[in-house]
């Protein structure tokens, strides 16, 4: 069998990294999530309705960017617990302003992430510039 000269590796995170001679490439290192989050847009399916388990058993939440580009934040604990990242990082209302109700905090440092809110707002298209 001859050696393999090319690498690609998937991470947890949604990211992928390529390498040809030991060397990465940076060119073909689209990250696999982004890949599938478009895909899923291209089939009709809005990405921001999908719920993502990722292979080390966190949760990864898309939003999209004010540039229209997909994102993500995956939570901070595995999926059973309640550690999960802010949703005001990537909710386009504005905390406190937006007087959230029903909040649920998480477990997390400070005991200060917002992990549920009936006012949540994914970004689901590009806000408009000012």
């Amino acid at each position: 069998m001859s050696e393999k000269k090319m690498k690609c590796m998937f991470f947890c995170n949604g990211n992928t990294m390529f390498f040809k001679n030991e060397n990465q490439v940076p060119k073909l290192q689209k990250s696999w999530l982004k890949l599938y989050l478009e895909f899923l847009e291209k089939q009709g399916i809005n990405p921001l309705e999908v719920e993502f388990d990722l292979p080390d058993r966190k949760e990864a939440i898309p939003f999209k960017t004010t540039s229209g580009d997909y994102g993500w934040e995956i939570t901070v604990e595995n999926i059973e617990t309640e550690n999960k990242v802010h949703l005001c990082n990537s909710c386009k209302n504005k905390y406190p302003s937006c007087n959230p109700k029903n909040v649920i905090f998480g477990t997390g440092v400070g005991l200060d992430n917002i992990i549920a809110c009936e006012k949540y707002k994914a970004y689901s298209k590009p806000k408009e510039q000012k």
